[in-house]
């Protein structure tokens, strides 16, 4: 396992993006995040990335894992390249 979520309920304001979604990433998994503007991908991605902490659920990876996020559009430093 390398990344596992367990029961993961996410809310914004009303509105409930997620509500019991539970699956496990093993090594040699590809995996695809697909769905509409809006249906919460970005904020899946941030909660395994560490950064959205307001949900229910758990959420592990195995011990040494770096997880690293980054925006699609980088418009603060345009001069350096998505991995600086």
């Amino acid at each position: 396992m390398i990344i596992k979520l367990d029961s993961i309920h996410k809310s914004i304001g009303a509105k409930d993006l997620y509500t019991d979604v539970t699956f496990t990433i093993n090594p040699g998994e590809k995996v695809g995040l697909i769905g509409r503007n809006g249906c919460g991908k970005s904020t899946l991605l941030k909660i395994i990335a560490g950064e959205d902490h307001e949900y229910f659920g758990e959420f592990e990876t195995r011990k040494n894992i770096t997880i690293i996020r980054t925006e699609q559009e980088h418009s603060i430093k345009n001069d350096l390249s998505a991995l600086e």
